[in-house]
């Protein structure tokens, strides 16, 4: 007989979420019969931050400007960019409970979900580049294409 631990039947067969709640969520008490619940203060702006990178016209560093990251402060620090690119890549918001090492691949919660579906997957076929973005691409040095003119023209003129 196999040992299972008690953690992957809550997750896996009832849907719980038995760890920290994400941004948006709060662990809700076992008396309400769900794992997490919305966090009244932090779920609009969490749903914002997706609908607006859904359009395809706002980036990571937009969407850290203008949504969780200008709201939210975690550890009294504003959200960097990667840190809203995970919070777009996590399927919980969703409701769907995914967690490789107990076993648990795509589960449906028993919370609700802060997001559809349809949305979470517009948003990861953004970040994947499989749907086009409207986001305008910034360079990493604004006058970076001035300074490779000039050095061209340097080589040109016989400059060292």
């Amino acid at each position: 007989m196999r040992f299972v631990p008690i953690g992957c039947l809550c997750i896996g067969v009832l849907g719980r979420w038995l760890f920290l709640a994400p941004i948006g969520y709060l662990n809700a008490p076992r008396s309400m019969g769900k794992s997490l619940i919305h966090d009244p203060r932090r779920a609009p702006l969490v749903r914002r931050t997706f609908e607006g990178y859904a359009t395809g016209r706002y980036t990571k560093n937009c969407s850290r400007k203008r949504g969780v990251g200008a709201s939210l402060i975690a550890v009294e620090r504003p959200f960097t960019s990667q840190a809203i690119g995970m919070l777009l890549c996590n399927q919980l918001y969703a409701g769907i409970v995914d967690v490789p090492e107990y076993g648990v691949r795509n589960k449906r919660g028993d919370f609700e979900p802060l997001i559809s579906e349809e949305l979470f997957y517009r948003v990861q076929a953004i970040l994947s580049r499989r749907a086009p973005s409207t986001a305008p691409r910034q360079r990493a040095h604004p006058d970076f294409a001035a300074r490779l003119r000039s050095l061209r023209i340097a080589n040109l003129a016989g400059a060292p």
